[in-house]
């Protein structure tokens, strides 16, 4: 009964999150410098398996430099659409931008299920069924919030063998330059789900965990290697990484000085971007790249894949 309940809480939580992006959703349809192809990377019509494209219209987009972006959205919310606006800015500095659907816990999917449509995601673009021509040598991986976390593990899934084994994929060929950390929330069975009430917190994560492990026969050998903390050593430290966070983030600023400890005593060399105006809430400049702190982050950001280019 109880984990009903929470898992209906969950449910009103990820109606709340859209009724939320809405006013960013519908400025996507004034953009007119950028052109959205969408399709379906799966060719199974379902609409949790849409991928898009973003670039700049009128433009050749063979040669550009690519970026894959993971969106966030607690692993409870979101799809190929939730970072428009933000794949849209990166569009606009000259980047083609890819952004997925993954399937959902609150659609009674697990961390699997996530997994191996990353997974699935990533094989598509690479292969450039659609003739982009983008550049396969330079390849910038975002990721904010949940997105942050999948990310990561991801890139310790690709480094391991017996991860793979363990989340079922196989390993795959991509040349990463770039990893942007926005705002992440990376160690996963650590999450504060209910501030400031630890009883409450609790119910909300064991009924979490059993929506993100349940349904699997590895599910306890999945837990243990589910959180960045539990994978580090499957980290590629050679990458060019790039951490965010900010003052007014209640939400994963904590996760973050962590993971940005996590690197430092991984020997994981890194670049850290913190702002301090408080205005500067979660994932702000993913949610509003068109305000000031969200223009001087994302101008941040390019600047840094400007100085790792070879």
């Amino acid at each position: 009964m109880i984990n009903f309940i929470i898992k209906k809480q969950f449910k009103k939580a990820s109606k709340e999150m859209l009724l939320g992006d809405l006013e960013s959703i519908n400025k996507q349809k004034d953009n007119k410098t950028v052109q959205v192809d969408t399709y379906n990377y799966l060719d199974d019509k379902k609409s949790y398996s849409l991928l898009n494209y973003y670039y700049k219209k009128d433009e050749p987009t063979k040669g550009k430099d690519l970026i894959i972006d993971i969106h966030g959205g607690a692993w409870i919310y979101g799809d190929n659409n939730t970072n428009g606006l933000f794949c849209m800015d990166f569009a606009d500095k000259n980047y083609i931008v890819t952004s997925f659907t993954y399937r959902l816990l609150i659609d009674n999917h697990n961390l699997i299920d996530i997994v191996h449509d990353i997974f699935d995601s990533i094989n598509y673009i690479l292969k450039d069924p659609n003739n982009y021509g983008y550049n396969k040598d330079n390849i910038s991986l975002f990721g904010d919030s949940a997105g942050g976390h999948l990310l990561l593990l991801f890139l310790a899934i690709n480094n391991s063998t017996e991860l793979q084994k363990i989340y079922g994929v196989n390993h795959i060929d991509i040349n990463i330059k770039n990893v942007i950390l926005n705002h992440p929330a990376p160690f996963l069975l650590d999450l504060i789900l209910i501030k400031k009430h630890d009883f409450i917190n609790y119910l909300a994560k064991r009924t979490f965990n059993k929506m993100m492990f349940n349904n699997n026969k590895k599910k306890n050998i999945l837990r243990n290697n589910s959180s960045i903390d539990q994978i580090i050593d499957s980290i590629d430290p050679n990458l060019n990484y790039l951490l965010i966070s900010s003052n007014g983030d209640r939400v994963c600023q904590e996760q973050s000085f962590r993971l940005h400890q996590l690197f430092i005593d991984n020997d994981i060399k890194h670049d850290f971007y913190f702002e301090k105006d408080d205005r500067a809430f979660h994932v702000y400049n993913v949610l509003e790249p068109d305000k000031e702190l969200g223009i001087n982050c994302n101008n941040y950001i390019y600047n840094f894949l400007k100085s790792t280019k070879s």
